[in-house]
Formats: C-alpha cells, sequence, structure tokens
C-alpha cells in the first residue's frame, strides 16, 4: 500500500477529531497521483475527494476507482493508495511501500501526529503552489 498524509510542521494531521486544513490542490494531486491505480480512503476522507466534481479529469483517477470504506487501511492490496487523514496507521505500517506526504509548511494545532517510522527513505521532493496555501511540499518515501 502506498499512504499518504497531509502534515503541518510538527506533523500534525489533526485536531480534535477534524482535518486540519484542506487545500484543492493538493486534492487535485492525490488524484493525478492516483490516477493508474485504486485510491482507498475512510469515509470522512472520501467525502472531500468526492466532493469537488470539477477536480476530475482525463489525468486524474476515475470517481468509481475511488473505493470508500472505513476498513481501507486493512483492505488495501499492494500498490494501492490509501489516504487518511483522522486514523491511526501505526497498526498497518508494515505494509506500507510508500509514504507520500504533503506538507502544509505552517503550524496548525493537533492532537494526533504522523511519525515517520524507520526503514523509510525520501526519494522525491516537489514544491509547488497550493489554492489557500502558498506553498505545499510533496515528499515520497520508499521502504
Amino acid at each position: 500500500m502506498i499512504l499518504i498524509q497531509c502534515v503541518d510542521d510538527a506533523m500534525g494531521t489533526s485536531f480534535g477529531g477534524k482535518r486540519q486544513s484542506r487545500d484543492r490542490e493538493v486534492t487535485k494531486d492525490i488524484l493525478k497521483l492516483a490516477s493508474d491505480s485504486v485510491l482507498r480512503t475512510d469515509v470522512y476522507t472520501g467525502k472531500l475527494l468526492l466532493a469537488d466534481k470539477e477536480l476530475f479529469s482525463e489525468d486524474t483517477i476515475s470517481p468509481e476507482n475511488i473505493l470508500v470504506d472505513d476498513d481501507c487501511l486493512e483492505e488495501a492490496d499492494p500498490g494501492e493508495y490509501c489516504f487518511v487523514e483522522l486514523k491511526d496507521v501505526s497498526s498497518c505500517m508494515d505494509r506500507v511501500e510508500e509514504i507520500v506526504l504533503y506538507h502544509w509548511n505552517r503550524a496548525y494545532p493537533s492532537t494526533e501526529k504522523f511519525a515517520m517510522p524507520d526503514g523509510y527513505s525520501l526519494s522525491v521532493t516537489e514544491e509547488f503552489a497550493g489554492y489557500s496555501h502558498e506553498k505545499i511540499t510533496k515528499e515520497v518515501y520508499i521502504r
């Protein structure tokens, strides 16, 4: 599975059971990233991904290939993308082949944090302008 997470400067992922932030350009990049595969997500994040139909194009994943289920972390197969914002991912890390982090490059309040596990190395860094964030940093880590 290829895990996708959004984090702030302190690796925070959520605050009080809600996402810290949202950016249309991050959503669009995730839809493009998963264009040749399946994208799994939980119900909370699935609403975000499917909400803006204008983000879908021939360069992105088809909405039919976004599988929404609260057991997405357990059901994801090798090579499938899994984007979650509120779930604890520590129990599935033994199955994660790659980690894609989108950095908000801001400090937000957080109650949950992502802990980068040992054994992954940074393979790609990319910066792009977000819709509501001046700069988004995307990092891809491989096992």
